[in-house]
């Protein structure tokens, strides 16, 4: 398996990461516009996620194991 990151140019940390199954194969996946996060427990991947204007909660659109 191949994993490529693409970093994003703008005023955010964003970056897309896509997995591939060789070297010169399209993308099966690509999840967009992660960001790095610095937390209580230290630095984590930001998923993309939504806000719920109504409830002021956010929901992730990728769920990851630890």
């Amino acid at each position: 398996m191949i994993i490529e990151i693409e970093h994003l140019d703008g005023p955010y940390d964003k970056f897309n990461v896509s997995l591939h199954t060789a070297a010169g194969k399209d993308a099966f996946l690509t999840i967009r516009s992660c960001r790095m996060m610095n937390g209580k427990s230290g630095p984590f991947v930001s998923w993309p996620a939504t806000k719920n204007e109504k409830t002021d909660k956010w929901w992730n659109h990728v769920i990851s194991s630890k």
